[in-house]
């Protein structure tokens, strides 16, 4: 049994190699019959998930003579533990397996985040919303932070969820830190391309929910069944109306990506909520982020809101 410096990384292949040595006495050949296992457990010695076996016809091998395994697998949970156990073999034999020079794991980290976006291409002076997915790994075991190339952006608030604004096509990086061993980083980068855009009238749309982006002269009409703020376009400190079919956060965001105004304890129902009094006039991006988000068909809703003179 092995306790980790590091837990495996679930859904992701690990790689090592070991120098494995087979010796028994009694009277059957030199074929060794029997046969290694790898387990992973959340507990000393437990044997939560069956790792990897080795060849079950055995190694030809004479005496003193060493065999290097290559071991892969995939873990399904963030096992803490690995277990090597030996098989069982002829009951007439008595055998050993010893094992030396075990080189560190590899980890392949590729499929453990994917990036999402609601928009991988933007028009010049306006947001999106980037995330990690609900699935990705366990979030409780990791410390998230951002950063952007070019440089720029930066956000090391461990949100999994952000609202950037580029001005040019810009790489997102996004790195997972485990909390227990600083060693173990999850990243991956996705590209958003920035486009000038002809603007458009948007004023005749007559509902202005989580997905309405009004530019101007909006009127609410009918409350929509899902996500609604309301009014979309209003005077700093004015009040806004916010309909959530679940309890969620709130956040605002200027044009160039910075928080200017949150309400961390949004319960589920119509609630309003006053805007701050030195907000300047402008465009802005709420981003709102469920309790449960997996629950909804996207984990962050976006849109934006229009303040201007009072």
């Amino acid at each position: 049994m092995q306790k980790l410096s590091c837990p495996l990384v679930a859904h992701c292949q690990h790689t090592f190699y070991v120098d494995a040595y087979r010796a028994f006495t009694g009277k059957s050949s030199n074929v060794l019959n029997g046969n290694l296992f790898l387990w992973g457990g959340m507990q000393p010695c437990a044997k939560d998930q069956l790792l990897w076996a080795g060849a079950k016809s055995g190694y030809s091998l004479e005496s003193s003579m060493w065999h290097k395994d290559t071991i892969t697998f995939i873990p399904n949970q963030h096992y803490p533990y690995m277990l090597f156990e030996a098989g069982e073999v002829d009951p007439n034999i008595t055998s050993a397996v010893m094992l030396d020079n075990l080189s560190p794991i590899y980890i392949d980290t590729n499929p453990a985040i994917d990036l999402q976006a609601e928009n991988t291409t933007i028009c010049k002076d306006s947001c999106t919303i980037i995330w990690v997915p609900s699935n990705s790994f366990d979030k409780s075991l990791y410390t998230i932070t951002w950063s952007s190339i070019p440089e720029g952006y930066s956000n090391n608030l461990n949100v999994s969820g952000v609202t950037v604004c580029p001005t040019e096509n810009t790489y997102y990086v996004v790195y997972a830190t485990n909390k227990k061993c600083n060693s173990l980083v999850l990243s991956d980068t996705l590209l958003l391309t920035v486009k000038k855009c002809t603007p458009q009238d948007t004023t005749t749309n007559p509902q202005d929910t989580f997905g309405y982006q009004p530019v101007k002269g909006a009127t609410r009409y009918k409350p929509p069944d899902g996500w609604a703020l309301f009014p979309n376009i209003v005077a700093a400190g004015g009040s806004v109306n916010i309909h959530a079919p679940q309890a969620g956060q709130l956040a605002l965001y200027n044009t160039l990506g910075q928080l200017v105004w949150s309400v961390v304890a949004i319960p589920s129902g119509y609630n309003a909520y006053n805007l701050p009094n030195n907000l300047a006039q402008g465009m802005y991006y709420y981003h709102f982020t469920p309790n449960h988000p997996e629950e909804e068909k996207k984990p962050v809703i976006v849109g934006k809101i229009l303040l201007v003179g009072g």
